[in-house]
This record gives structure tokens, C-alpha cells and sequence, in this order.
């Protein structure tokens, strides 16, 4: 439930145009137990999630539109580590204008991952930092633009290890390493979405980096899957990166309960012994108190290497969103 203030924001010549800001947000919370790969045990009781979104929306006039987006974030997701949660720091940000051109958009967004955020939504139990590799901010800027039930999308992402107005394309170090164009498409109808994208890496000695993903609704299941694949060729590294997930989720009422599966596989490199694949798998139910508040179950299984240790962990949580 979004918690709207509607204020004047300018008086022009033509009438009074009006600006709407909502705040919305998150606060999950429970109990954590993770046993990592050396057998060791963490668990107790604190915070998974904390987060404060204002967004805010005003009409330009001749079909224009502005939308702005503030995200103030503690913890997105328990982890292995255990780190403590250090108090409010940046989240998501998004500036944009948008018409009958489409939509363009200047941001700074830790996303989620590909696979584990988007596809294994439907079951609701993440694999980054698990299967797949971590998230990182970016700065980018975007281009959309739907053609019926087509989105096409355009994306040039900067470093992620260099964030900041006049730094990502300054070309020192390695900040010319991971700049990133991204093409994408995307088809949404009735209960099949579908995606692929293509994505382009500067000077790493990129091979090609592609993903798709689909998700279909029965009504009594929903279903998931997709893929991710980057080869890299460079002086200090060469390897190809293969991500793979399915993933279920299954409506009982106010009840939810997912699935899903994940494998990485690691080929082409040097060192024989570094190829191989390792997975992991994620078990969830909820149950939904209300449309804001539900409690939840979930459960991992996990090895994050070639021949890696299995990792496991569960939570308990009490969620409200506002």
C-alpha cells in the first residue's frame, strides 16, 4: 500500500501542474542459520531487509513525463558472512523522462541478478552469491521503448568498481575494463514472458555474452527457466561462464510454496582442474497475513565452487511492506 503526498510543484501559464510522491518500503526480519563450507555454524536472530523507496512522478505536458526514484537501503539480503547491518546507505536511483519516444533513464542500481532475481523470483529463493556471483552497483543509462507486447531496451553501464559522477569513463586503472553495452527484448503476454538480451564487454578480452530467459503462468503453477553465457579470451583470464535455473512456484490460498535449481559451469580455462559445475537448490513457503504482512520459510542448499563443500542455510522471517 503506497502512502501518497500530493503537493503543487509548479505554477505555469497553461494551469497547475501537480506532482505525486509515494513512499514505499520494506522491513523484513527473523531468524538466520547458515552452516558454511568448513562445517562452521551461524544463526541468531536480525534484520534481512530495510528499505525506504520515494518515488516521485510529474506530468511535463505534451505527453512528457518525469519519474524519480530514491531508495534508502540497511541489508538486502542475509549472507554467509554474517556482516552486520552498519545503518541506512544508498539504494536504487532513477532518473527519467519518458513519452511517446519511449523512455530514457539515467541511473545507480545494484539490480538484482539475471537469473537468480528475475527468473527465480517465481520461486523466490536467491542464488546470487550462492551459485552465481554477486551483485555490484553501476552507473547507466537506459533506453526502452514497447512496441505491443515487445519491450526493446538499450543499456551502456559503467565500471562498477568506479561509481560516481565523472569517473566511470575516465580511464584510469582498470575502469575501461567492464564498461557495458547491453541489447535487449522482451515479450509479455497473457500469462508467457519471455527475454533475450546480448551484451558487449570493453577491452576484457569479451567473447560474447548472451542470456534469455521465459516464465509461463498455468494459473495453478507458475514456471520458470533461463540461462547465461560469457566466454571470456584475455591475457589473464579465459574462461566460459555457463548459468543455468528452473524454478516453480505453486498458489494455495494464502499460501506459496517454490522451488528452484540452479547449476554454474566452468569450461575453457587453462588449469584442467578449475572446469567442472557445481549447484544448488532453494526451498520456500509463505503465507500471506494480509496484502502487506507474511511470514515465511525458507531453505538453500548450496556448493559455490568446483568440487566445492555443500553450504545450507534457513530463515524464518516476518515481512510488512508499506
Amino acid at each position: 500500500m503506497k502512502k501518497s503526498l500530493v503537493a503543487l510543484a509548479v505554477l505555469a501559464a497553461s494551469g497547475v501542474a501537480m506532482a505525486q510522491v509515494s513512499i514505499t518500503g520494506n522491513l523484513t526480519a527473523g531468524f538466520q542459520s547458515t552452516t558454511d563450507a568448513n562445517n562452521n555454524v551461524f544463526s541468531g536472530l536480525g534484520v534481512d531487509t530495510a528499505e525506504i523507496i520515494f518515488s516521485a512522478t510529474e506530468d511535463l505536458g505534451g505527453g512528457l513525463k518525469a519519474s524519480a526514484k530514491l531508495g534508502l537501503v540497511d541489508a538486502s539480503r542475509g549472507n554467509v558472512a554474517g556482516r552486520p547491518n552498519t545503518g541506512f546507505g544508498p539504494g536504487d536511483s532513477e532518473l527519467a523522462l519518458s513519452g511517446s519516444f519511449g523512455k530514457v533513464a539515467l541511473s545507480n542500481s545494484r539490480g538484482v541478478d539475471y537469473l537468480s532475481g528475475g527468473v527465480a523470483g517465481v520461486a523466490g529463493v536467491k542464488m546470487d552469491e550462492r551459485v552465481f556471483g554477486a551483485r555490484t552497483s553501476t552507473d547507466s543509462l537506459s533506453y526502452s521503448v514497447p512496441v505491443g507486447p515487445v519491450t526493446l531496451g538499450l543499456t551502456y553501464s559503467e565500471p562498477d568498481n568506479l561509481l560516481g559522477l565523472g569517473l566511470g569513463t575516465s580511464g584510469v586503472g582498470t575502469s575501461t575494463a567492464s564498461r557495458q553495452v547491453a541489447v535487449a527484448v522482451q515479450y509479455a503476454q497473457g500469462p508467457l514472458v519471455a527475454d533475450a538480451a546480448y551484451l558487449t564487454n570493453e577491452n576484457i578480452g569479451d567473447k560474447g555474452h548472451y542470456r534469455a530467459s521465459a516464465s509461463y503462468d498455468f494459473g495453478v503453477a507458475k514456471v520458470a527457466g533461463g540461462f547465461e553465457r560469457a566466454a571470456v579470451d584475455a591475457p589473464s583470464v579465459k574462461k566460459t561462464t555457463t548459468d543455468m535455473l528452473l524454478g516453480v512456484s505453486v498458489p494455495l490460498g494464502a499460501v506459496t510454496l517454490g522451488a528452484n535449481w540452479a547449476q554454474r559451469e566452468l569450461s575453457d580455462q587453462a588449469v584442467a582442474a578449475n572446469n567442472g559445475s557445481f549447484n544448488g537448490y532453494g526451498l520456500k513457503a509463505s503465507y500471506a497475513l494480509s496484502k502487506r504482512t507474511a511470514v515465511s520459510a525458507d531453505y538453500a542448499n548450496w556448493n559455490g565452487t568446483v568440487n566445492g563443500s555443500k553450504q545450507s542455510q534457513y530463515n524464518l522471517l516476518l515481512s510488512h511492506s508499506f
